[in-house]
């Protein structure tokens, strides 16, 4: 099975918040940014697409989808961005970072309230590749989401263990568009 993993373009966000769970549309540069897309997006093929059920990844996926003919798209809850619970939205970029550093926190396993750990995503994200590896063997698929649920995809089908995902895996950038063979 081929997996194609695409984290979302750039996010209006001009309040510069930690947004997380937080569903913000595409900026005017992520709008930009998904129609560039479509040349690379349109090199492979896919049988399905699972997209992120969140504003910014299904904008992200739009313009592509546009150029399709019948396409499958499902929209799925299990890859939608960690919810970070009391920090979701309401401070400055990287402060949910910074709070963990900064009290000494696992980053990994650290579950804020009301929120998930990168733990409780890696759950999730093992569910869903679970799922996919089950009922779409022999196919290729195209995984839209975001930041950290694309880490832990990553993490999963390299067999890393979360301990290690920040360790050995960097962050897709925006727009970024990996290949995997599962």
């Amino acid at each position: 099975m081929k997996i194609y993993l695409l984290r979302h373009t750039e996010a209006y966000n001009p309040n510069n918040i930690d947004y997380y769970q937080t569903d913000l549309k595409l900026s005017e540069k992520g709008k930009k940014q998904a129609k560039e897309l479509i040349k690379k997006l349109k090199k492979y093929h896919y049988d399905t697409i699972f997209s992120s059920p969140m504003k910014r990844a299904r904008q992200t996926i739009a313009p592509f989808l546009k150029t399709l003919e019948n396409p499958k798209v499902v929209y799925e809850n299990l890859i939608i961005e960690r919810h970070t619970g009391e920090f979701n939205g309401k401070y400055p970029k990287r402060f949910f970072l910074n709070y963990c550093l900064k009290n000494n926190l696992n980053r990994i396993s650290f579950r804020p309230k009301d929120g998930e750990s990168l733990l409780d995503v890696t759950k999730r994200a093992k569910k869903f590749l679970k799922f996919i590896e089950k009922n779409y063997k022999d196919k290729s698929v195209l995984v839209v989401s975001h930041g950290n649920v694309i880490r832990c995809l990553e993490g999963l089908i390299k067999k890393i263990y979360p301990a290690d995902f920040y360790k050995e895996l960097t962050l897709f950038g925006l727009g970024e568009l990996k290949e995997f063979d599962v």
